[in-house]
């Protein structure tokens, strides 16, 4: 609607800056979307590269797969190419995309082809869409390619249609940072035509493809996913420029339709009719009800919640809206929805209200300036049109006030007319007309539409009766005095019912504010729980708040499918609760379905399942929900339900994490394993093998030297098993620590006397005060030193030479630093080199990678913490432990030893 006085919506104006204000400093990014592999994406983004570059643009290729494709080959000879990296992965070299390069020679525009890929496990980033971001965070321009298949919202539709479960995929918001997506289109029938002459895959693939994902109607459905895919982007694109330059309306890129409803049975014909034509055009429908303040008889609610449930069950969606002019809510929802056509019925003519208004809802929307369609179902009935009288007595309010507000006005102008009477024999009986129509208007301050009405028939009445001469009789004598009564009554009667609006409007602004403050208050609260137990809580407290009704919720077993019923509720309850369950509808009492339950049930829908029922139960069994009501319970509900799925998702992502992260695990365990129990087994059963051949055994030195091999070999093998054991053991539930007071002189002691074998002579080197006492397992700790000494040995060699220095500054801890002299370890690696299975790159053979990782729980589970630190040259550790309170009895052993 093009109206003077609309406003564009203030948060559709922000999401329109943010998306349309340009990045400061980030490069362009253009992609290349195609229905699946062999459209030509690839082609087409080099050929618009090869056209830069005779340009004289300065353009690279930052990564290109053209699987043999002779034209891809061709034309991407003419733009250069950043070579690729190597990297070793899985005893295989594999090249990727050299990201440190592009950064560093940093061109123009850099191409980087198949947006989708996931980066060896070293890389930088695990998915190449995160390294295009960084490039483009430099100010480089990028041009990719992507398959509509690999959009993450996508994923599901493809799966259903192909049978293909896509693993790479890229999250929709990386759409969103495009400054341009170009859809590379190509016809099924041309695409199968080119994979038959081997264009996109060669030899056996090609036939596989054939037979499986290349299907003329997957490949139509493919092509519809990336048509539509693009339609949005543009619609969006469109929406944003409309509103950044406040142009309203809807302009028909797309169809939406809008039908208004009321409580008149003659809505459900509306419905059924807008439901038909969505259908034939094929787009979204939406319902608009406007609560105007009015209120609704019980027969009038119930039709109007009938009506309501038929747009819910055709699939329409539901628009509430407060607003004493129905023009300015079907204005304000146009606006916002970028309706196209708007379907009404024909209104009844009201005399008065059409006559103020400028006509009925019908001819005012024809008349505004619009570019919305106006469709006018036909009913069985011409509209209701019954003449003057019936008009003024349907104008005038009902009698729905309680007796004492009349009672009170009748007594409030009895009072002013024995003023008047005493003041009128010196201000005229004229001026007492002023002096009514005041009073009437300070009681317009607290009184209701009908007793205004009434004191201003009332005052009317005695001024005429008391005041007006003749006295004491209706007759009225000038035609002056004719006028004054009539304009004071019509002034008095307007002044009433204007008032009378006026508080209508504010009423509706205060429950419109009472229920926006409701629903933020409880969206806020929502948003800081994590747990599914304090949301249902929460929920149930703030139902039984608002509607002062007892409230039970029952939550569903998602692998069941089927309601916990953790309440004890009985069975006809339960029988309610379950058939809103499974149908997803409301059930009980007020409500066609098991009525006469003592209950209503109404599902908790998530945007994927139910999530669980929540059960009503009124006191005044009498008294049903108004629709207010129903709605404001609606969105809570589903508030809630967002709620508990970002819950329950959350909890399925990090199941799916911690299943991948075994998996992962578990693979890198039996590779590691099998690697490391294979070459000591291999040369235990090579030097065993040599020892039964008798001039083997002969030889002394031969013997000697086989001999020692096999003692190697077996203390590798049982090192393996030993690592592996203490990590299991660790990691198990319930494992706790052997306490005991012991002094680091005898832990020092202990740890020499095990690492003499390995660093003979020059063993290890302590320096601090060794008498101090330490609570803490004594072997378990022994073997974290001892696996620290190891590890020392590993990397520094055989001439290793390993000092341990105690500092006792701290009164709440013991610090110790172990150091080697070895090559150290670089600090990008600081906080990786204490996780499982982690070896440093070009490590010697041998080892798993988990004795830091055994070290660091042992420390761990004393309290304690581990880092890497560069106060020492080598590889230095800064190790800390708690200090605790020494007992008296510890104390005075260690004195009679001293």
């Amino acid at each position: 609607m093009n109206d003077n006085n609309d406003r564009p919506n203030p948060e559709d104006l922000l999401k329109a800056v943010n998306r349309m204000e340009p990045q400061k400093k980030r490069g362009k990014l253009k992609i290349f979307l195609g229905m699946c592999p062999g459209v030509g994406k690839t082609y087409s983004m080099l050929k618009v590269g090869a056209e830069k570059v005779a340009r004289g643009e300065n353009v690279f290729i930052g990564v290109v797969e053209t699987h043999g494709r002779a034209e891809t080959e061709l034309v991407s000879q003419a733009i250069p190419k950043i070579p690729k990296i190597s990297v070793s992965y899985k005893n295989t070299n594999v090249e990727e995309m050299n990201l440190e390069a592009i950064l560093s020679q940093k061109p123009d525009l850099v191409l980087v082809d198949e947006l989708a890929h996931s980066n060896i496990e070293s890389s930088r980033h695990k998915k190449r869409y995160q390294d295009i971001e960084e490039i483009l965070a430099k100010g480089i321009d990028v041009y990719t390619t992507v398959n509509i298949q690999h959009i993450e919202s996508i994923k599901d539709s493809v799966l259903k249609i192909t049978g293909v479960n896509v693993r790479e995929t890229v999250p929709d918001y990386f759409f969103d940072l495009a400054d341009q997506i170009e859809i590379v289109d190509l016809a099924p029938e041309e695409l199968l035509l080119r994979l038959k002459e081997g264009k996109v895959y060669l030899g056996d693939r090609a036939d596989r493809a054939a037979e499986n994902f290349f299907k003329i109607e997957h490949l139509i459905a493919l092509r519809e996913l990336a048509l539509r895919f693009i339609a949005e982007k543009v619609d969006h694109e469109l929406q944003d420029q409309m509103v950044l330059k406040g142009l309203s309306g809807g302009w028909k890129t797309s169809e939406k339709l809008l039908v208004g409803i009321s409580h008149s049975p003659y809505s459900e014909r509306l419905i059924r009719s807008t439901r038909r034509m969505s259908s034939m055009i094929d787009c979204p429908w939406f319902a608009l009800y406007v609560q105007t303040g009015e209120n609704l008889s019980e027969e009038d609610q119930k039709q109007l919640r009938a009506n309501i449930e038929l747009v819910q069950n055709l699939g329409g969606e539901l628009i509430t809206s407060m607003d004493t002019d129905l023009l300015n809510a079907f204005r304000r929802t146009c606006n916002d929805k970028r309706i196209t056509q708007i379907i009404l019925g024909r209104p009844d003519k009201r005399l008065f209200k059409d006559l103020l208004l400028g006509g009925n809802i019908l001819d005012r929307l024809v008349d505004s300036k619009s570019e919305v369609d106006i469709h006018v179902i036909r009913s069985e009935r011409l509209p209701v049109y019954k003449g003057l009288t019936s008009k003024i007595f349907k104008a005038l309010p009902k009698i729905n006030t309680s007796f004492y507000s009349y009672y009170g006005a009748t007594w409030l102008i009895l009072a002013i007319s024995i003023v008047a009477y005493g003041i009128t024999p010196f201000m005229g009986y004229r001026s007492m007309g002023s002096l009514f129509l005041v009073a009437i208007l300070f009681f317009s301050t607290f009184l209701t539409r009908g007793p205004l009405i009434y004191c201003a028939f009332l005052s009317a009445f005695i001024w005429n009766f008391f005041f007006i001469p003749p006295k004491f009789t209706l007759a009225i004598q000038t035609k002056e005095d004719i006028l004054m009564v009539v304009s004071y009554f019509i002034a008095a009667l307007v002044g009433g019912i204007l008032t009378s609006k006026i508080k209508r409007q504010e009423e509706i602004l205060e429950r419109r504010e009472k229920l926006t403050r409701t629903l933020y208050e409880f969206t806020k609260e929502l948003s800081s729980q994590s747990d599914e137990k304090k949301i249902i809580h929460f929920l149930r407290g703030t139902l039984e708040d608002n509607f002062g009704t007892n409230v039970k919720i029952l939550v569903s077993d998602q692998s069941e499918k089927t309601l916990i019923n953790d309440l004890l509720l009985n069975e006809k309850d339960y029988s309610v609760a379950i058939w809103s369950y499974h149908h997803n509808k409301k059930a009980g009492w007020s409500t066609a379905t098991l009525s006469a339950a003592d209950c209503i049930s109404m599902p908790l829908s998530g945007e994927s399942e139910v999530l669980g029922t929540v059960l009503f139960y009124p006191e005044d069994k009498k008294k049903q929900f108004n629709i207010e009501q129903e709605i404001l319970i609606d969105s809570l509900m589903k508030q809630a339900s967002l709620a508990l799925e970002r819950v329950i998702f959350g909890r399925q992502a990090q199941k799916l994490k911690l299943a991948e992260e075994s998996k992962k695990l578990h693979e890198t365990l039996l590779n590691s394993v099998s690697h490391e129990m294979r070459t000591p087994l291999t040369a235990l059963i090579g030097s065993a093998s040599a020892l039964t051949n008798k001039v083997v055994v002969e030889n002394a030195e031969t013997r000697e030297l086989l001999t020692g091999e096999i003692i190697s070999s077996a203390k590798r093998l049982n090192r393996v098993v030993e690592n592996l054991l203490d990590l299991s053991r660790l990691e198990r539930e319930g494992f706790s620590l052997k306490r005991e007071w012991f002094s680091f002189e005898e832990f020092f002691h202990d740890l020499k006397n095990q690492g003499r074998d390995e660093l003979g002579a020059k063993n290890i080197q302590i320096s601090g005060n060794q008498a101090d006492l330490l609570e803490a397992d004594f072997t378990l700790l022994l073997h974290a030193f001892s696996n620290l000494v190891s590890n020392a040995i590993r990397y520094a060699g055989k001439d290793a030479e390993i000092r341990i220095m105690l500092e006792d500054d701290s009164q709440k801890e013991f610090t110790l630093y172990f150091t080697d002299n070895g090559p150290g370890i670089q600090n990008k690696y600081k906080d990786d080199i204490f996780e499982k299975f982690f070896r440093l790159p070009n490590s010697a053979a041998g080892g798993l990678g988990l004795g830091l990782a055994i070290v660091k729980n042992i420390i761990e589970l004393h309290k304690g913490h581990i880092e890497l630190s560069d106060k020492f040259k080598g590889a230095c550790y800064k190790i800390t432990l708690p200090k605790k309170k020494i007992p008296t009895s510890m104390t005075e052993l260690v004195n009679e030893n001293e």
